[in-house]
C-alpha cells in the first residue's frame, strides 16, 4: 500500500501482477477490516466512505462550527460575504466565468 496521501491506496492488476493504483486521490474510503480511512481515486470510490461532514468538521474549527450550526457551507459563505445569485462575490464570479 502507498504511503502518500495524495495518491490512491488501492491496488490494480497490471499484466497479472498487483501494483499500486497511484492515481490522484479524491476521497477517503473506510477500510472495512480495520475501520481506518485511506485515500482513493475516483475509480475506487465506493462504500464505505468517510462522510464529507466528518471531514469538514475535523479539518478546521470553522468547519466544525458550520457542521454544529446545521447551516450549509454555501449559506455560511453567503452570510460571511454577502454573496448571492444576483450579486456574486469575486470568488464565485471567478467560477461563473
Amino acid at each position: 500500500m502507498s504511503t502518500s496521501y495524495d495518491k490512491c491506496h488501492e491496488e490494480v492488476s497490471r499484466k497479472s501482477q498487483l501494483q499500486p493504483c497511484d492515481l490522484t486521490a479524491v476521497a477517503l474510503r473506510i477500510d472495512p477490516q480495520g475501520g481506518r480511512p485511506y485515500p482513493v481515486c475516483a475509480r475506487h470510490t465506493r462504500k464505505p466512505m468517510v462522510p464529507l461532514v466528518m471531514l469538514l468538521s475535523t479539518v478546521t474549527d470553522k468547519g466544525r462550527a458550520v457542521v454544529e450550526s446545521g447551516l450549509s457551507v454555501r449559506h455560511v459563505h453567503e452570510i460571511e460575504t454577502g454573496c448571492s445569485a444576483e450579486n456574486p462575490c469575486a470568488e464565485c464570479q471567478h467560477y461563473l466565468t
